[in-house]
């Protein structure tokens, strides 16, 4: 059994259903996590894909601070990567040739330059957008198997690659975490459940429906999905299930795994 913490300043958790706009789940999808701890020893995505038995671990997940959501719209310039520095040059020498009342005009209707004409196709594209506020997670993984190296490593605080909250632009940290764990019989769980219809639905808790993905393999295809229910405070069931019962320094959580 492997816990540790990792937190950030902002996350973003893409929900593969979505189509037109990037709406971010409130936990960390197994897949994602198994794309970090594959950072965190050195495996590529090529190598992490391409094993059908990278992700044939337990995953389980505590909400260590509330869910926080900022929703706003982002414009996205086409391509943005491809020659990025002359395309910026581009629309400047553009806009600063225009009179200036026209400029602002220009901007406001995202202008566009055609190359067919002598300059740089350009365009911007709105696209809605959630992002996490200040995401912090108590990640539990049991049975991987890496499970020495990752160990390791999270004690060395050592990461072979960048550790991202979800997108690059997201920067994360993490920390080992020392815990002791049992299998027990419980009406309680912590942040999330399978047990959709076992819910004791309790006034003042905040209650999200998530269908993730448990496994990626090839060109990033997403399988086996499981239907949870997201809570920011304990879960209460109707009826005890098997979990586990897991010891920290912090205090203690009752954990299902898929």
């Amino acid at each position: 059994m492997i816990a540790f913490r990792f937190w950030s300043r902002f996350g973003a958790f893409k929900d593969p259903l979505s189509i037109s706009q990037n709406i971010t789940f409130s936990l960390p999808p197994k897949t994602a996590i198994g794309g970090i701890i594959g950072g965190i020893i050195g495996k590529t995505p090529d190598e992490i894909f391409n094993d059908d038995e990278y992700f044939n671990f337990g995953y389980s997940a505590v909400l260590l601070s509330p869910t926080r959501k900022k929703s706003f719209a982002q414009n996205y310039i086409s391509k943005y990567t491809e020659r990025s520095y002359y395309k910026i040059n581009a629309i400047n020498k553009c806009l600063l040739e225009l009179p200036l009342g026209k400029r602002e005009k220009a901007v406001i209707e995202n202008f566009k330059f055609e190359e067919e004409k002598g300059d740089y196709k350009v365009w911007q594209k709105p696209t809605y957008r959630e992002l996490l506020l200040n995401p912090n997670y108590l990640i539990i993984i049991q049975d991987f198997k890496y499970e020495k190296k990752l160990k390791k490593h999270l004690q060395n605080h050592y990461s072979v690659y960048p550790v991202y909250m979800g997108n690059s632009e997201f920067s994360a940290n993490f920390s080992w975490v020392e815990c002791t764990s049992n299998s027990v019989k419980t009406d309680t769980l912590h942040s999330f459940t399978q047990e959709v219809e076992n819910i004791d639905f309790r006034l003042g808790n905040h209650y999200t429906s998530l269908k993730m993905a448990t496994k990626s393999f090839g060109q990033r295809e997403y399988r086996d999905y499981k239907q949870i229910v997201v809570s920011d405070k304990a879960i209460t069931l109707k009826k005890s299930i098997e979990a586990i019962k897991l010891l920290t320094p912090d205090g203690q959580y009752y954990c299902e795994f898929i």
